[in-house]
């Protein structure tokens, strides 16, 4: 279970700065969280083996500064600045673990809960410029960085003794504490201060200016790039998405692509470690449709994952092909009715 208890104070502005239009907000948020977490330790063919209950709480303020400064009303140059706190999941929180037995090798494969982690904090810096222009027209380009603490991240660690992973050695029958478990995972918080910096570039745009009926087009885009330190799982050095529609009164379509470079979920220092994994880059394309029957009825159809991409994942600082998927693409139609 977690229970939190929060508050804040805010104070708005809208004056002016060098004879421009400057509006904004600062605030603080107070928060303390209790989580309790109880779980069942689970053995070989799910046999219950006992429970744990562990109790925890943490609490602090957080300060916020959000800017505009309207330099045209049309152009608009942003900042903001605040603290944020980032709670992990109450499943890689819960007091519980397995393990497992390979009937055909006989490795045992281990993994738990961390009851003890900490919600990871991070300062935040965003600066954007924003050109905006005809309906729905938008330009923008802006940077980040954040600096992060307790970063929650996996431990993975090969070949040790089952006294060492906190999960009872009566999981297996006739193991023993000396008895080796292949590979162990756990959910901890990684140690000292992580940054990342980004760019991002975004455009959108009904193309108005073209003949009819050309005019009803219309792109959405956006590309992000991100430096992060490599203890950083989880996040892609680049990615993007784009999208061309065409749509009406009565019908519309459009069609999408969406891309993440190749990005880690845990790193090991050994070359040859299975701790080191992730997933390969992938592009994803996708289209939709409407038809309004009438004003209240409308028809709808989606395709997801047009190109049957492929879901590639790898281990060990060489990529070793681990697994891949693929899932096909999935079409669906519906019908709504606004009343």
């Amino acid at each position: 279970t977690e229970e939190t208890l929060s508050g804040y104070v805010q104070a708005d502005w809208d004056t002016e700065l060098f004879d421009r239009r400057f509006r904004g907000n600062i605030g603080l948020r107070g928060y303390r969280t209790d989580t309790r977490s109880t779980g069942w330790i689970q053995g070989d063919s799910y046999a219950y083996l006992g429970t744990a209950d562990v109790e925890g709480s943490y609490s602090g303020v957080l300060p916020a500064l959000n800017t505009v400064l309207e330099l045209t009303p049309e152009l608009l140059v942003r900042f903001a600045a605040g603290q944020n706190v980032n709670r992990p999941g109450l499943s890689s929180m819960a007091a519980e673990g397995s393990a497992f037995q390979n009937p055909d090798s006989g490795e045992i494969t281990a993994s738990r809960g961390n009851p003890n982690l900490k919600p990871y904090k991070d300062i935040t810096l965003d600066l954007a410029v924003e050109h905006y222009f005809g309906k729905v027209g938008l330009l923008s380009a802006s940077v980040f960085h954040k600096s992060i603490t307790n970063f929650i991240g996996s431990q993975f660690l090969e070949n040790i003794p089952f006294s060492e992973t906190g999960v009872p050695f009566s999981t297996i029958p006739g193991a023993t504490a000396d008895t080796i478990v292949s590979e162990f995972s756990m959910p901890i918080n990684v140690e000292g201060r992580k940054k990342l910096t980004g760019l991002e570039l975004a455009a959108q745009s009904q193309l108005w200016f073209l003949p009819a009926p050309l005019d009803n087009l219309g792109v959405v885009a956006n590309f992000t790039y991100v430096d992060a330190d490599e203890a950083l799982t989880g996040i892609s050095k680049t990615g993007y998405n784009a999208t061309v529609y065409y749509e009406t009164d009565r019908w519309g379509v459009r069609g999408s692509v969406s891309h993440r470079s190749r990005w880690y979920s845990g790193r090991n220092e050994s070359v040859m470690s299975a701790g080191t994994r992730g997933f390969e880059g992938s592009t994803y394309v996708d289209a939709a449709a409407f038809f309004n029957i009438t004003d209240k009825l409308q028809f709808t159809l989606d395709a997801i994952n047009l190109t049957n991409e492929k879901d590639t994942q790898f281990w060990g600082q060489n990529r070793y092909l681990y697994n891949q998927n693929q899932s096909g693409t999935t079409y669906m139609a519906g019908l709504g009715y606004k009343f």
